[in-house]
Formats: C-alpha cells, structure tokens, sequence
C-alpha cells in the first residue's frame, strides 16, 4: 500500500516515494475470528458468507468480524460473486443500492425479498478487542463509546471507468464504514455527520483510531472505500477515477441523510441532518477541497459547514475547475499539515492556505511526515479537529479552544485568519 502517498502530474510534483502507513496491524474482532482464520481462499470464504446470508435474517454473519485486510478484498469482489450465486435476482432498481452482505438477498422465514434498497449493516463494538497499534487509545477525547456499522452503497446513475484489466461498471460500489456514537437507552440524541474521503492506496480502517476519536466526541463519522483509488481496486490503485470522486462523497451524503429519515436504518433518527462536515487525507483532502472549493464541485453549497483537510493541496486533476473562486459561499476550513511531509510539501501547503477562503485555520505538525497520526502530533490532530468540529458543527466550541489546542510547544503550531 502506499500509505496515502499519491502522484501528481501537476507543476507541483509532490513524489512518488512510498513513505508510511497509517493502518494498525491485522486484527480479528468479534466471534467469527476463529472461523476465518481457515485454509479457504477469499473466494470461498465469500461463497460461505453468501450461502449463509440466505438461511435467515438471524443467520447473517457481521461482516466487520473480518480481519481487517479481508473486508475490501471482500467488498470488492462481492458484486461478481452475486452474480454467480444468482444471476438476474441481484437486480435493484433507483437512485442507490445497499447490498446484503455478498448477493444482494435479504432471506427471510424462507421467503426471498427484492427490493429496490435492502440496508444491511454489519456491527461490531468498538470496545472490543483492539490492535495493538492503536495507540491513541489511551487519551479518548469523548464521553461515546463508539460502535462501527459497514453499510454498502451503490450509486446506479453513474458508472465506474475501465482500469487495467477491470472492464470498468456501469454503477459505482461505495462501501462506507461507519463510527457511530452509542446512546444510552431512551436518549433520541442525534449527532452531526463527518464523511471522511481515504488517500491514495487507503481503505477506511487505515484511519480507524483517528476517525474513533472523532466519533467519542459526539459526530457520525462515514469513510468511504473509492472505487479505484483504494487499496484494493480491480485493476490496480490509480488517479484515473479521482475526478469522480467528490460526487462519490456527494452522494454518500445525500444517501445517509435520506436513510436518516427510513424507518429501521443504520442511521435513523441518529443524523442533525443540518450539521454537516467533510474531511480528507492526501488525495482524500484533495476530493474534500473539490467538494468545497473548486467551481467544478461544489454542488452540496450551504449543507457543508465545515471541512478539514489533511495532508493535501490543491492539486489540480482530470475535469477540475478553478479553486477558490471569490464568489460563493465557503466553509470555515482547517488545514493540517506535516512540515517534513515530501508529498504534499510544505511550500505546496502554504500556498494552498494562503488562497483559501475566510475563516480558515492551519494546524502545522513540526517534523511530521505525510502519513503520522501516532505520536507526538496523533493527540495534537485528534484535540484540533475535534475543537475545529466543536466550534462550527456543535456549536459548543470557540475560536480560542481550536488554537488552544493546535499550538503545543514543540509539536504544533496552529492560526487563524
């Protein structure tokens, strides 16, 4: 993996050196750990998941049990492996399609039902067994205990490009991850929504200790698995796609605000639909800028009150616009930055701040590279975006608690113009 590494044929080259990673190590959560840890190749274990997935509703088997570099390999191939389990039948119809565990089948008392959206969502607690690379578990910044949902998506209205030897599709697949805050019983309280876009050659549970953080504090954090950037895309990680994917992001969010208003949901009655943020890591941050200061994407308008920006600049890809246009309206943004980071370097970064629109805040991590939640900066970024989100989604923060919280002498040094 390349860790959120990512090339650029813009001026501002920002390199191509494999540099860290942010992932924790493999790690089997949940009971099923035992049983996936057999001699059966990824293909059976998605025939198993799919044969059982048929039985009954009780019988589906929560697919975050997977071990954590099993689960996109599985997303991934589930669509083909629908296919040939039962062709024609995985057929939905609208503007979306959440898929039930690999087929697309929702089985019930015997009786199979096609609808045009099945939600099945597979759930484990957060609080169970943890890798050992999670080291900033120590220092949870909330009073939630988080619990993680793995919702897949399907946008059927536009299609996925050919790569490589992957013929390409006429529907893009979004497996979104999902860290939700748990409320105690009998609370309807509801959270405001962070979706969260990987960088290059990232899955969303490379982030997962950032983003859990995010989560204990009070926000729905959603990380989406793009189609071809990912670790794990057919045919090879590539840039090819990264025009498409703020309408991705788009639409993921147009899709949870929706669900939040279904009757029996993974999000339902759990959203502040008029609290929304977005957030990205390297080529994530640059989707995140597209999405909230580009001309060619900033279709979401109003609806996005917030919006961080890790690692990345303005990078300038196939079918973008012009960033920072004068005109509009323009978030509030925090910009996070290493100021050893060789591939969105410093001065790359700078310039990228100095054009972004009021009310803007930067967060540069001294001596951090591009890829470090860990220490000494991880508690630094956690406290920050957490005050950021505070301040202009909750509406429980203040100007002073964000700069507070960047500026830690010898590790950070955070603004705000």
């Amino acid at each position: 993996m390349d860790g959120g590494g990512w090339a650029s044929s813009s001026p501002r080259r920002p390199g191509t050196a494999r540099i860290g990673s942010a992932r924790s190590r493999v790690s089997d959560r949940g009971s099923w750990g035992q049983i996936l840890r057999t001699g059966r190749t990824p293909s059976e274990r998605l025939q198993w998941f799919s044969w059982s997935s048929q039985q009954s509703q009780e019988s589906l088997i929560p697919l975050s049990a997977l071990p954590k570099a099993l689960r996109p390999r599985f997303l991934h191939a589930r669509a083909h492996d629908a296919q040939k389990a039962a062709p024609g039948i995985c057929s939905a119809t609208g503007v979306a399609r959440a898929d039930a565990v690999s087929t697309g089948l929702l089985a019930r008392r015997g009786r199979v039902l096609t609808v045009a959206l099945v939600v099945v969502v597979a759930t484990v607690l957060a609080a169970g067994p943890r890798p050992a690379g999670a080291a900033q578990d120590n220092h949870r910044i909330g009073e939630y205990r988080v619990h993680l949902k793995l919702l897949h998506l399907v946008d059927t209205t536009r299609a996925t490009p050919a790569n490589g030897s992957y013929p390409g599709s006429s529907e893009r697949s979004l497996p979104t991850l999902l860290f939700l805050p748990r409320r105690s019983a009998g609370n309807d309280e509801q959270f405001p929504l962070v979706v969260f876009s990987p960088g290059y050659g990232s899955i969303p549970e490379d982030y997962e200790s950032l983003l859990e953080q995010w989560a204990s504090a009070g926000y729905v954090v959603a990380a989406l698995n793009f189609p071809l950037s990912s670790e794990y895309a057919p045919g090879g990680t590539t840039l090819i796609d990264v025009k498409n994917q703020p309408g991705d992001v788009t639409f993921v969010i147009e899709k949870l605000i929706s669900l939040d208003h279904a009757h029996g949901d993974p999000v339902t009655n759990l959203l502040d639909t008029s609290r929304v943020a977005v957030a990205g890591h390297s080529l994530g941050g640059v989707t995140t800028l597209a999405l909230t200061a580009n001309t060619c994407c900033r279709s979401l308008g109003r609806l996005i009150k917030a919006a961080v920006v890790l690692s990345a600049y303005d990078y300038q890809f196939e079918g973008s616009g012009s960033y920072f246009p004068t005109d509009g309206y323009h978030p509030p943004t925090l910009e996070v930055s290493g100021t050893a980071d060789p591939t969105s370097p410093l001065a790359d970064t700078e310039a990228t701040y100095s054009q972004t629109q009021r009310p803007k805040y930067q967060a540069l991590m001294l001596g951090a590279p591009h890829v470090d939640f860990g220490e000494p900066w991880g508690q630094v970024i956690d406290r920050t975006v957490v005050a950021f989100f505070n301040a202009y989604l909750a509406g429980t923060g203040s100007r002073a608690a964000i700069l507070h919280a960047s500026n830690v002498p010898g590790v950070s040094k955070g603004r705000f113009n």
